[in-house]
């Protein structure tokens, strides 16, 4: 970060950090990454809530993309994904 990137990519980077601290961190570098690129592969489906648009995997094969709105609606994998939480 301390070259400020164009764009970062995350893996799972909050996942030994406890929601609150999770939901913060992600806040700080949304913040942080304003009209730059980040991509956030993330461990817990609910968290996509801290974001507008959203791709969901599977298998290796991208199965939905858009914008949270639209995906997190009954009958998606999104919503699937999440109500397994």
């Amino acid at each position: 970060m301390l070259k400020r990137p164009e764009v970062l990519i995350l893996n799972e980077a909050t996942s030994a950090l406890d929601g609150p601290a999770q939901v913060n961190l992600i806040e700080m570098l949304k913040e942080e990454f304003a009209g730059r690129g980040l991509i956030w592969v993330l461990h817990r489906a609910s968290l996509v809530r801290q974001f507008t648009e959203a791709l969901v995997m599977e298998h290796g094969s991208l199965v939905e993309q858009g914008a949270l709105a639209d995906l997190d609606k009954p009958g998606t994998k999104l919503s699937e994904l999440m109500a397994a939480e």
